[in-house]
């Protein structure tokens, strides 16, 4: 059994005909969806940071007290 072809001209001019028919509307489904979305993401990311930062700091003093290893990110920020 031969292998089936492919004429990807042929495809090709299928996907741009299919993708400028519906393109506008890719803008007008997402735009809205993406606009709600921003901010949780940015508010997730500053609170990972936020908690990213606390973290650090609680190893930190807790490490100064005990004299136990830092891993070296940590080094640095713990004055160690």
């Amino acid at each position: 059994m031969s292998e089936p072809t492919l004429d990807t001209e042929a495809f090709r001019q299928f996907e741009r005909i299919a993708h400028d028919r519906i393109a506008d509307s890719y803008q007008t489904f997402f735009e809205p969806v993406t606009q709600h979305a921003i901010a949780p993401l940015l508010d997730t990311a500053a609170m990972q940071q936020r908690i990213r930062t606390v973290f650090d700091r609680l190893v930190c003093a807790y490490a100064s007290g005990g004299g136990i290893a830092l891993p070296m990110g940590l080094q640095d920020c713990c004055g160690v």
